[in-house]
């Protein structure tokens, strides 16, 4: 219970530093006051929090065990329907990214053309144009993560899931590769894709109960759980086996 509340409060504690480092900074573009010195002591405590969030998170996968009770029932009509979810979300996301970047140019613009050649004016600007920068590729990343979760929807309904074993291995400074090992049928070699949910966090679980389907790129390995609940965690990954 303890590395539970642990891995919670760490998390919540690293979004609401997070949170009121991105409110402050947006404070500085309005105002233009040093915010600084609070902005970064707030943004790296967000990630000290999130790093040992991320510790918890594993000790408590370690204690409870791999995979849950109720695994073997787990509903995967359910499991399929859900990656047009994470679709949909991902697509939310995309909408709220477009307006923060077209916010945020339209101030900057606005900015400096009340403002001249004020070179704090500038300033101002620039770190408005800063954060529809940063919008702009949070936009473009929603979008290829929309349209892979479809993608990987369609191929999962055509392919069906396959019980396996998955074994994960920390691919260093890239994505972490994830070896299914099916019954009567040839390992399943795969690479996680760049997405927010990854599988790094069951590198200690060597040989887990999983469930695979799709094909080429657009596979999807279940997990009986993530890192934070012991609910089923669908991965994207793709084949290593088509090249």
């Amino acid at each position: 219970m303890g590395l539970r509340w642990g891995r919670g409060a760490l998390a919540a504690a690293s979004v609401l530093l997070g949170g009121g480092a991105v409110a402050v900074f947006a404070g500085w573009l309005v105002t233009g006051g040093p915010t600084l010195p609070v902005v970064l002591p707030l943004a790296a405590l967000s990630f000290v929090c999130a790093v040992w969030a991320r510790r918890f998170g594993r000790r408590y996968a370690a204690a409870t065990g791999a995979v849950p009770p109720g695994w073997d029932g787990v509903d995967l009509e359910v499991q399929t329907a859900g990656l047009r979810v994470l679709a949909t979300w991902a697509t939310i996301g995309a909408v709220v990214w477009a307006l923060v970047a077209a916010a945020a140019v339209a101030g900057g613009l606005a900015v400096l053309g009340s403002s001249g050649s004020d070179p704090d004016a500038e300033v101002t600007a620039g770190g408005i144009l800063v954060v529809a920068a940063v919008a702009l590729a949070g936009l473009v990343f929603s979008l290829v993560a929309a349209a892979g979760w479809r993608r990987r929807h369609r191929a999962v309904t055509e392919t069906g899931w396959r019980a396996g074993a998955a074994t994960v291995r920390a691919g260093g400074s890239g994505l972490p590769t994830v070896t299914v090992a099916v019954e009567n049928a040839a390992d399943v070699r795969t690479q996680a894709s760049t997405s927010v949910r990854g599988a790094a966090h069951m590198a200690d679980f060597p040989g887990t109960a999983v469930q695979v389907a799709g094909r080429g790129r657009w596979m999807v390995v279940l997990f009986p759980r993530g890192l934070f609940r012991n609910i089923p965690y669908a991965v994207p990954v793709r084949s290593l086996e088509q090249r």
